[in-house]
C-alpha cells in the first residue's frame, strides 16, 4: 500500500496544478522555463555533488536505454505490419518509449526511495532527454531537412547536460563549493519537484478528449505502460541487479507515463499533437494502476 499512498500524494499536487490552470488559465511558460533552465539543473548538480558517486549507478541509464530502444523496435514492427499511415506511425513509435522521467519520474523516486535514489535518476533523466530530442525528434520529423541536426543543437542548449557534466567533475575530484554558492543552488533544487508536478497538472488541464483515436492511443498506452516496464524487469533480471534501490529507480522510470515533451515535439513538427496529448493524459491516469503492479512484481523478482 505504501507506493499507492505515495503516488496518491503526487497526484494530489498534480491535481492542484490542474485546478490552478482551470481557474486562472496561467501562462505555463514561466514554470516551464524556470524548471528547465533553473530548478532541474540545480537539482542535478546539487544531487550529484552531495554523495560519493558509485559507478554501479551507471547501469541504470544503460538498462533504461536498452528498454527504450527495445520498446521502440517492437512498436516499429507493430506499426509496419498494422499498416499505419506515416503520421500515426510516427506518433506511436515515439510515445511508445518517451518517458516522463522529469515531471513524474523524479518526484516518484524522491517520495518512494528518498535522496539515495536521485543520482541514478538524474543519469536516466539526462539519457532520456538526449534520446527524446534526437531519436524522438527524428521519428517526428523524418521528412524534414536538417531535423536531426536541429534536434542535436537543442540538446546542446539544455542546461541539464552541463549541470550533469559539472556535477560529475565536482564529485570525482571532490571539489568543495563555498556555502554562499551551494546554498542558493540547493534552495532552487528543492523547488523542482512541486514545480514539475504543478506544471504537469497545468498541461493536463489543457487537454481535450474530443478527438480520441483508439487506433493511436491504445497502442501508445500499451507500449509505454506495459511493454517498456516489462522489458525493464526482464533486463534487471538479465543484468542480475539485486540492489533494490537501483532496480527500483530503473523500474519507476521505465513505468512512467508518456512525456509531456512528446506533445511539444509533435506540435512543433505538426504530427497530430491532440492525439499525443490524449495519450499523455490517459497514461498519467492509468499509471496510478500500472506502476504499483510492476512495483510489486519487482519485489517478487528481487
Amino acid at each position: 500500500m505504501e507506493i499507492i499512498t505515495i503516488i496518491l500524494q503526487i497526484y494530489f499536487i498534480i491535481f492542484c496544478g490542474f485546478l490552478l490552470q482551470k481557474k486562472f488559465n496561467v501562462n505555463t511558460k514561466v514554470l516551464t522555463y524556470a524548471g528547465v533552465y533553473i530548478f532541474l539543473p540545480s537539482l542535478i548538480f546539487s544531487g550529484l555533488i552531495t554523495k560519493p558517486l558509485e559507478w554501479s549507478y551507471f547501469l541504470a541509464p544503460v538498462i533504461f536505454f536498452f528498454a527504450s530502444i527495445a520498446t521502440l523496435l517492437i512498436s516499429v514492427i507493430y506499426t509496419k505490419f498494422a499498416k499505419y499511415k506515416f503520421d500515426d506511425k510516427s506518433i506511436i513509435n515515439f510515445t511508445s518509449w518517451g518517458a516522463n522521467a522529469g515531471n513524474f519520474g523524479i518526484p516518484v523516486v524522491y517520495f518512494l526511495l528518498g535522496d539515495d535514489g536521485l543520482i541514478p535518476t538524474f543519469l536516466i533523466v539526462v539519457v532520456n532527454a538526449v534520446l527524446m530530442y534526437t531519436l524522438g525528434a527524428y521519428l517526428m520529423a523524418r521528412e524534414e531537412k536538417e531535423a536531426l541536426r536541429q534536434s542535436i543543437i537543442k540538446v546542446l542548449k539544455l542546461p541539464m547536460i552541463y549541470a550533469f557534466i559539472f556535477g560529475i567533475i565536482f564529485n570525482v575530484f571532490q571539489i568543495n563549493i563555498p556555502s554562499f554558492i551551494i546554498e542558493p543552488i540547493n534552495t532552487m533544487a528543492d523547488a523542482l519537484i512541486p514545480c514539475q508536478l504543478i506544471l504537469l497538472g497545468t498541461f493536463i488541464a489543457q487537454i481535450k478528449l474530443k478527438e480520441f483515436n483508439k487506433k493511436i492511443v491504445f497502442p501508445s498506452l500499451s507500449f509505454k505502460l506495459l511493454i517498456m516496464p516489462a522489458l525493464a524487469l526482464l533486463l534487471i533480471k538479465l543484468f542480475n541487479i539485486t540492489d533494490t534501490l537501483l532496480a527500483g529507480v530503473i523500474l519507476i522510470q521505465s513505468a512512467t507515463p508518456i512525456a509531456v515533451n512528446c506533445v511539444i515535439l509533435s506540435d512543433f513538427y505538426n504530427r497530430n499533437p491532440k492525439q499525443v496529448a490524449i495519450s499523455v493524459f490517459l497514461s498519467t491516469v492509468l499509471a496510478l494502476i500500472t506502476l504499483p503492479i510492476f512495483w510489486y512484481i519487482l519485489k517478487i523478482f528481487i
